[in-house]
């Protein structure tokens, strides 16, 4: 797989599916390996406690760290302003930036001056986007919920989609706090995303999640909305 191609894939993948690091490695439960398992009254408990830490997020920036399992590595930012807008973007001299906005994300190659646009739902993070965020009422189907003292792991699914793949949410324990996300595609490949020093309630830049900002975004593509 070539640089390009990585990000291509990966790049839209990593909106959205395991288990990462935050620095050192933050490790899953060991159950935390079957594809799904019932839930308890505990999990639901949990997945509560979840929702309302994520629904109580406004803005958010932080680094990022990205790993696929075949020893590919990337670095950025992510930007989030709830709900609707997100800016996932690449350091130089990965090309790629991906903007969010409710209804359309948005693949722009700064390099080659190309974009590609999918609706937002159709990406795996799409329910972070939403006004009001509920793993169970969203359509998706949570598959488990584990934890071990340093970590909180929700694995969802797009509803009866378990086939193409899934997304494990990550929260820190102490404090409670979201950490990132690992997606699994279909083919058992894996992209993890890492947050590093995440800042909440931060004064974001409108302009960062305008897609017609970007420096040569195609022009046939600008009167979308």
């Amino acid at each position: 797989m070539n640089r390009r191609d990585f990000l291509v894939g990966g790049g839209i993948a990593a909106l959205g599916y395991g288990l990462l690091a935050t620095g050192p490695r933050l490790v899953a439960p060991a159950a935390a390996q079957s594809l799904s398992a019932p839930l308890t009254e505990a999990d639901r408990a949990d997945l509560r406690r979840a929702e309302a830490y994520l629904n109580g997020i406004d803005t958010m920036y932080s680094r990022f760290r990205q790993t696929a399992s075949n020893g590919t590595e990337a670095g950025g930012f992510i930007a989030l302003d709830r709900p609707n807008h997100m800016r996932f973007e690449y350091d130089a001299p990965n090309p790629v930036v991906m903007i969010a906005d409710g209804y359309e994300l948005t693949y722009f190659d700064r390099e080659l001056k190309e974009a590609r646009q999918l609706p937002t739902f159709e990406t795996p993070l799409w329910f972070l986007l939403r006004d009001h965020i509920s793993f169970e009422d969203s359509g998706l189907d949570v598959l488990w919920v584990k934890q071990n003292k340093e970590v909180l792991v929700v694995r969802l699914a797009q509803k009866d989609k378990t086939d193409q793949g899934t997304v494990n949410v990550v929260f820190a324990q102490q404090p409670f706090s979201f950490r990132g996300w690992e997606i699994v595609d279909a083919a058992g490949v894996s992209i993890q995303v890492a947050l590093q020093n995440p800042r909440f309630g931060v004064t974001l830049d409108p302009d960062m999640f305008d897609e017609k900002k970007l420096p040569g975004f195609p022009s046939h593509l600008r009167s979308n909305r």
